[in-house]
């Protein structure tokens, strides 16, 4: 059981404010759960219904929780239903550490990827996901880009958030290190054209969902390739586009 006080508490977490306040954020579903116990070691307190140990499905996680140090804590279903955000809940939810953005580049070894001024959290995190799946390990976000750490963010991701390491760094910062900074547009050179460098030395950039890439980051773009039409449609959302995008760059 938890106390009203602490059921509050979790609640608050659903709002930006007080994740920064507090420097934590909740997650739920035993998928990004059991990524966050084998990649991470944020997890501060992992928070179960009787329900959910039941299934067999449930049942590699539990183990991993088993196995684990962390605190453990059962709670109701109207608990549950109060501190998550899905209509449904899985009937597992767990209290993590907020990675701090970093400033700096010493852990930088790219690829890595550039938002700018991604503002839908659905985007952000299938981003984040699909940049995982190829590799890139590094995001770096512009001012007025989404929260990373919100819910919905985090859900989109699908566990990517415990093995991604996210910066507050701007553009102009990473061209004068002189890293190969690619840019996306409709306008730009077909991506199956474009000839890579290092891709170690690769920064691509993915611009906001109704205006692109930002006049103010235009000048620092080395490159800027595209995906070519062979059908109908205005554009491309730019989660689907960063993973044709990122298939073609990272290989």
């Amino acid at each position: 059981m938890i106390s009203k006080a602490e059921i509050k508490y979790l609640n608050s977490l659903k709002y930006k404010k007080h994740r920064e306040k507090h420097g934590v954020f909740l997650v739920e579903g035993h998928r990004i759960i059991s990524s966050a116990l084998e990649f991470d070691n944020s997890i501060e307190t992992i928070f179960l219904t009787e329900r959910f140990k039941k299934p067999l499905s449930s049942r590699s996680v539990l183990e991993k929780i088993q196995t684990s140090q962390i605190p453990k804590k059962i709670i109701d279903e109207k608990e549950m239903n109060i501190i998550t955000e899905t209509e449904t809940p899985s009937g597992i939810a767990a209290l993590c550490t907020m990675q701090n953005l970093k400033t700096n580049l010493t852990e930088f070894a790219g690829p890595g990827i550039f938002l700018d001024k991604i503002s839908d959290p659905g985007n952000f995190g299938t981003i984040c996901r699909t940049a995982s799946w190829f590799g890139v390990n590094h995001v770096f976000l512009s001012q007025h880009c989404v929260d990373p750490f919100n819910p919905k963010a985090v859900r989109s991701g699908a566990g990517a958030h415990f093995h991604l390491r996210f910066y507050q760094v701007d553009l102009k910062t990473l061209s004068e290190k002189k890293f190969d900074i690619i840019g996306t547009d409709i306008t730009g050179t077909p991506v199956q054209e474009f000839k890579r460098k290092n891709i170690n030395n690769l920064v691509v950039v993915f611009g906001n969902e109704a205006r692109g890439i930002s006049d103010k980051n235009r000048p620092y773009l080395d490159k800027i390739v595209s995906i070519p039409k062979h059908g109908f449609g205005e554009s491309l959302n730019v989660a689907a586009a960063a993973g044709i995008i990122l298939s073609y760059l990272i290989n």
